[in-house]
């Protein structure tokens, strides 16, 4: 096996991201646990001991690959101005941060969620990144399409069902799917009810 020529000296923080992108690309393509440490160092073009310099296992890079993953959709949510978005803006913003969706196979992809759900920390944390992102949604969505705060939440939950869907259909390599054309689609279904709903609020 050929030595690995390390590259030149950088920041741990650099190193520590570089690593874990390793890890997302190789976790999506072969599966968590296919995937050994030495593997992503070698991905990452380090030495397996660095990569146990920045993490104690791969467990401890799978909950920070989770953390980061929430972070994401977390900010690509948060950049819609709160009260004045619609369902197929937040749709897309979501889709828009789902790097995965067109590459990933999905049956790594699956392995990986299921995976982080058998760690107790994991899965704890991934309770609460449902409450954040409910929060984040509510704060969002203009008031015009879900008047109550009940309706808000129950609005949000069907958006993010629906690009777990599309991501999923999207990964299994359905040809139907096209982001583009049905977040297209949502948008005008959505703006022809509000039509209606103004249209018989005057009458």
């Amino acid at each position: 096996m050929a030595k690995i020529k390390q590259s030149p000296k950088m920041p741990a923080e650099q190193r520590r991201q570089q690593l874990l992108q390793a890890a997302r690309t190789l976790f999506m393509r072969k599966s968590y646990r296919g995937t050994t440490t030495e593997e992503i160092a070698r991905q990452a073009g380090l030495t397996k001991g660095a990569l146990y310099f920045h993490f104690r296992s791969k467990e401890e890079i799978l909950f920070e690959l989770v953390k980061s993953m929430h972070q994401e959709l977390i900010s690509a949510v948060g950049s819609v101005p709160e009260k004045k978005a619609g369902p197929a803006q937040l749709l897309k913003a979501l889709l828009d941060a789902k790097p995965e969706a067109g590459t990933a196979d999905f049956g790594s992809y699956l392995d990986f969620w299921v995976q982080a759900s058998k760690i107790p920390k994991i899965r704890n944390f991934l309770r609460v990144c449902v409450e954040e992102y409910s929060a984040v949604f509510e704060g969002r969505i203009d008031r015009r399409y879900a008047p109550s705060k009940r309706d808000r939440h129950d609005l949000a939950v069907m958006i993010i069902a629906m690009h777990d869907g599309l991501t999923v259909r999207k990964m299994l390599g359905d040809s139907e799917v096209d982001f583009p054309r049905q977040l297209k689609l949502f948008a005008s279904l959505i703006h022809g009810k509000m039509e209606t709903a103004t249209e018989k609020s005057k009458t």
